[in-house]
């Protein structure tokens, strides 16, 4: 088939309005939106952000590929946090659900259901669920925490929150070097993906190069933080020997 058509109703006084018109405003609609994210890569694509009051978990409204589907959240969705002391991953899920005049899709979250993964934490009882800080310097297991270091992000690959949190540590660094400046600059941006950011730690630590886990690069990152750090404070203390001297 070497040709296809986009149709468009024409709504017209005394005319009668078809179910093919219906499902063509439908297709034009859909496939708007699908085209617009459809080289985007798994993950996030904006929103799903995850909080927690305590006694529930929410995502907010937003958008994200999986499956090879890119799926819209148009309004906020809550969970009740488990009771029982355990590890959860808290995953996104659809499913279909036929009508008698509609087919529906449903979204909702669960504990158990197989989706799209949006966090995991580690709860003990009588504990309180806190939110992440999106800073992971410290690379202890953290307990009664939401964590979102592995939840795939469709653009960055790793959480911008968390990129953005380790790049306003670098650029406070007095005596960055250029090309370290332009991949914090880019993570400040969210401009940046995974791979991009591996190649750096690779240069940087003399690390094989490979696909490392969100947690893994993380870690790199903030090791190649706590070099800067102390070369910088090593320059500091040459300088003042010097002056002393």
């Amino acid at each position: 088939m070497n040709e296809t058509y986009s149709r468009v109703p024409k709504f017209l006084s005394n005319t009668i309005l078809r179910s093919l018109d219906l499902k063509e405003i439908n297709n034009n609609i859909h496939n708007a939106s699908y085209l617009e994210f459809f080289d985007d890569n798994t993950g996030i694509i904006n929103g799903l952000e995850v909080t927690t009051d305590g006694n529930q978990v929410y995502v907010s409204e937003g958008i994200y590929k999986y499956m090879d589907e890119i799926i819209f959240l148009d309004t906020k969705l809550s969970i009740n946090i488990p009771s029982e002391e355990n590890e959860y991953t808290l995953n996104i899920c659809t499913k279909i659900v036929e009508e008698e005049y509609s087919i529906s899709k449903k979204i909702y979250l669960s504990f158990k259901d197989p989706g799209f993964e949006l966090s995991k934490f580690n709860i003990r009882n009588g504990a309180t669920l806190q939110n992440s800080d999106y800073d992971v310097s410290k690379f202890e297991y953290r307990y009664n925490t939401i964590n979102i270091e592995e939840t795939i992000y469709s653009k960055t690959g790793i959480n911008p929150k968390i990129l953005k949190t380790w790049s306003s540590k670098m650029l406070k660094l007095s005596k960055l070097k250029s090309f370290d400046k332009c991949i914090a600059y880019l993570c400040e941006i969210s401009s940046i993906n995974k791979s991009l950011l591996i190649k750096y730690l690779v240069d940087k630590l003399n690390i094989e190069l490979k696909d490392y886990s969100n947690t893994e690069v993380i870690s790199f990152l903030y090791e190649v933080l706590d070099n800067e750090n102390k070369e910088e404070e090593k320059l500091v203390y040459d300088f003042e020997k010097i002056k002393v001297d």
